[in-house]
């Protein structure tokens, strides 16, 4: 049931930490009455554990397009999943696509926005992580 909670692209296996956050937003969306409808299409593209300042943390990268959902649910789910963790970190952040230049000639001519260019994606990035 968790796997379907973590979408990885191609043949690609979630790893051991994927999983265990997939089954904790199973297990939200089961026995949480506030997060169960907000729940129920939202899925994750991958996590990383990272160490800050001699404390774990959990990045979960969501897709870009559900970033605006996670956002409405984002105090409780962040308090529920540092419950879940022993209280490590959580951070959700959005994850982008990066269209390389030959964009353009791959699609009949259609113009690659700027929006989706290696450049702007960074700097986007950046500026939130800095907030």
């Amino acid at each position: 049931m968790a796997v379907k909670k973590v979408v990885k692209k191609g043949d690609e296996k979630p790893s051991d930490l994927e999983t265990a956050v997939g089954q904790a937003l199973v297990d939200l969306e089961t026995h949480s009455k506030d997060l169960k409808a907000d729940l129920k299409d939202l899925y994750i593209v991958g996590a990383k554990e990272v160490e800050a300042e001699a404390r774990k943390c959990i990045i979960v990268m969501v897709p870009y397009v559900q970033k605006q959902a996670y956002n409405k649910i984002q105090n409780k789910l962040i308090r529920e999943l540092e419950k879940k963790f022993s209280g490590k970190h959580v951070f959700l952040i959005a994850q982008r696509t990066i269209f390389s230049p030959a964009y353009s000639r791959k699609n009949g001519g259609a113009l690659r926005p700027r929006s989706r260019t290696l450049t702007t994606v960074c700097v986007a990035s950046s500026l939130i992580l800095n907030r």
